[in-house]
């Protein structure tokens, strides 16, 4: 399932992965030593959970399984929820080595198999006492039926600026559907949702190669639907990649729908299409059409690859054959001090007797059965000297010594083979050194996008969570952690921008505990925005992408940030972007993107206030019997949040407005730890009656005045209670 780019990534993690994995090691061997120290137990969790982060970083989605397992299964041995814990201890320590070896395994050059680590999967599922995984198998799909030709004349589609900003809808609804998904709350509402907005991008990409994820990415959310015990994490992330492909619609809509399609993703949403039992009309064609059925191996040769992976790793050969050659060579000494020993004293040679005998039955492990036979012949004659049945002349001696030379001379031959095929296999595959630089180059901006996709998440978690600061205490140092990799490519802006965007949170957010305005929040999301798409390009191999960081720069710069220093043509380069955009495409295309689009949002956006009516009403039952109850108050308010968003999202601007006038006086409220009494009950319950109607006026584009009376009772409330005018809805 992993193509080259896909190795080089693990390349460059790799050495980290193998520290921390022995790390781990050696936390749950001092635990295993001093049971009942749970310090050393976590330790170990925090370097399982370390190492599992980073193989789904590089998609080695099987490595990635074994490791999410592993954590489940130190988690329960740290809680004491385990049936036997001194078996899962040896499960676990087990997984751990045959995780290390399965790396090794791929990284020569091996195909990247999940299925060989079924039964390790399985040892880890049992001692959890949870369900045994079935049989799955490696996945080799014709990706023929994916190929489209590129047509010019599909980009005329993506010209229209309202298509553009259409799409930014239908993110940002996947987007709210995706957290719930990965939250595992309400599933099967949430990738219904999913699923309408996956069925509009298909229909709007039709006959172009980024239309054929679409296609899979329908069958897929098909396939996951059935997991009773909730979606995975390897499942989560294509759902994460999926958001991403939107996201590149919206940033480059000049090429996107002419641009070759993502293979890594296709063949990873098919794999899943490929193993699920589900049958539904848009399973069954993409099985027939990317032959799926045909894409599963025999299980001889997955047995084959198992067989492989039994064997111990590189690492692990060297050093058993060099201990190995030091046993061997003391005995060699002990023969030539017995030779030169004129006493003749048999003692010394009979206790190399149970030396030999270990090293022999260490070959058989290793599978040195040539060496094995030699070596248990001079164990035999040996016997023989000490029981008297053989002379010990020299010549005999001597032949014991020759046979131990031509052993230990087999077992390091062996090792340098594997080592000359190891570097031979690497070399064919990475043979040359500016190839290598360039992968290293594209890995850093990798990570670097990947880190600052987590930074932005901290800070929509600051502003959800009502500007709890812990939510952004780490982004200061994630951002320099970024800056210390573009510094080194090097990509020198970028790395002072972002510093800039560092000390913004460290010293104006985070020292002071202040809260932001929203206009500075913009400004830093626009920065930090503008830099994600300038390594974007680069990684797509664009030139000229120096003034995107313009964007940024002056973002910067409005807040104080840093000096202003192309402000002015960033805002020429907006400007005419603008110009370009608004060229008029085909009257029927625009007509019909418009249509296509915002009946969906529509539709959506719909059924997401009914549901949030509900929870009004519920949370408004729930506080009349209890009105100190905070937790239901925080659920009231999060209701009216989501109207506001929602509704300011679909431009249901009456909707946004009423929404945020009783959310900003529930904030007050939870603020002072008030109580709601007989007004607020009774405003709330006019704002429940007349939603519905504001909701049918904006879904006939009818314009909606009906409602001011609702939000002037919110204010004068707000002002009655706390003094002031209300704030002015700037939005989340």
């Amino acid at each position: 399932m992993a193509d080259n780019h896909d190795y080089i990534a693990l390349d460059w993690v790799r050495g980290e992965i193998e520290q921390t994995l022995t790390q781990a090691q050696t936390a749950l061997e001092a635990f295993g030593e001093a049971q009942g120290d749970s310090t050393q137990l976590t330790f170990c969790l925090n370097y399982i959970h370390q190492v599992h982060g980073t193989l789904q970083m590089v998609e080695f989605y099987g490595a990635a399984l074994l490791a999410e397992e592993m954590e489940k299964l130190c988690q329960n041995l740290l809680d004491g929820d385990t049936p036997n814990a001194e078996e899962s201890l040896e499960v676990l320590m087990g997984s751990l080595i045959q995780l290390q070896n399965y790396l090794e395994h791929i990284q020569t050059g091996q195909k990247d198999l999940p299925i060989v680590l079924l039964p390790t999967l399985n040892d880890l599922r049992a001692a959890q006492g949870q369900p045994l995984l079935s049989d799955t198998s490696l996945f080799t799909p014709d990706l023929s039926a994916s190929e489209v030709e590129p047509n010019d004349e599909h980009n005329k589609r993506m010209q229209d600026p309202q298509v553009v900003a259409n799409l930014r809808k239908l993110r940002q609804m996947f987007q709210v559907s995706l957290v719930g998904v990965i939250r595992n709350q309400d599933l099967p509402a949430n990738l219904s949702y999913l699923y309408k907005v996956l069925a509009r991008l298909e229909k709007f990409c039709h006959d172009t190669p980024i239309g054929k994820i679409w296609w899979v990415a329908v069958g897929f959310l098909d396939a996951i639907q059935s997991q009773e015990e909730g979606l995975g994490s390897a499942t989560k992330h294509l759902l994460r990649e999926l958001d991403y492909l939107i996201k590149e619609m919206i940033d480059q809509p000049e090429d996107i729908l002419v641009r070759p399609l993502p293979a890594d993703l296709l063949k990873n949403l098919l794999y899943y299409i490929a193993k699920t039992e589900v049958e539904t009309k848009r399973v069954s064609e993409l099985k027939a059409a990317f032959r799926l059925d045909q894409a599963l191996p025999s299980a001889k040769e997955v047995d084959a690859e198992r067989q492989k992976l039994q064997g111990p790793n590189q690492e692990t050969m060297s050093s058993v054959v060099g201990a190995l050659s030091e046993e061997l060579n003391q005995v060699k000494d002990q023969l030539d001090l017995y030779v030169r020993n004129k006493s003749q004293d048999k003692s010394a040679l009979e206790e190399q007797l149970p030396v030999l005998n270990q090293v022999a039955n260490t070959l058989a492990v290793l599978g040195y059965g040539g060496a094995r036979t030699l070596l248990l012949r001079q164990v035999a004659r040996i016997e023989g000297i000490v029981n008297g049945e053989t002379d010990a002349d020299d010549q005999s001696l001597l032949q014991i010594a020759s046979d131990l030379l031509q052993v230990e001379s087999a077992l390091a031959g062996k090792a340098h083979e594997d080592q000359i095929d190891d570097v031979a296999e690497s070399d064919a595959e990475f043979s040359v050194p500016v190839e290598q630089f360039e992968s290293a180059h594209n890995a850093v901006i990798f990570e670097s996008k990947n880190g600052l996709e987590q930074a932005k998440n901290s800070i929509v978690g600051f502003i959800a969570s009502q500007w709890d600061h812990k939510e952004i205490e780490d982004v200061p140092d994630l951002l320099d952690s970024i800056r210390g990799g573009l510094q080194i490519i090097p990509l020198t802006k970028a790395a002072t921008l972002l510093d800039a965007c560092s000390h913004f949170i460290r010293n104006q957010i985070l020292d002071s505990k202040s809260v932001p305005e929203w206009e500075q929040l913009d400004r830093l999301a626009d920065a930090i925005t503008s830099i994600e798409y300038y390594m974007e390009r680069l990684s797509a191999g664009a030139a000229d992408n120096d003034k995107i960081l313009d964007v940024a720069e002056s973002s910067l710069a409005k807040l104080g940030a840093m000096e202003s220093g192309s402000a002015e043509d960033a805002s020429v380069s907006e400007h005419h972007t603008v110009e370009v955009a608004s060229e008029s495409p085909d009257a029927t295309v625009k007509e019909s993107d418009e249509a296509l689009i915002d009946d969906e949002i529509l539709e959506i956006f719909v059924e997401e206030v009914d549901e949030v009516l509900i929870a009004i009403n519920d949370a408004v039952s729930k506080l009349k019997s209890n009105p100190d109850d905070n937790e239901n108050l925080q659920e009231l308010r999060r209701a009216f949040h989501t109207l506001k968003g929602s509704g300011r999202l679909v431009g249901a601007a009456q909707v946004g407005e009423l929404g945020w006038s009783i959310e900003n006086l529930l904030n007050k409220y939870i603020e002072q730890k008030f109580a709601l009494e007989f007004e607020d009950f009774r405003l709330i319950e006019l704002a429940v009656k007349r939603i519905p109607v504001m909701v049918e006026s904006f879904s006939k584009q009818e314009q909606e005045t009906d409602y001011q009376d609702i939000v002037t009772l919110a204010e004068d409330r707000y002002s009655a209670l706390f003094g002031g005018k209300a704030l002015a809805d700037n939005g989340d």
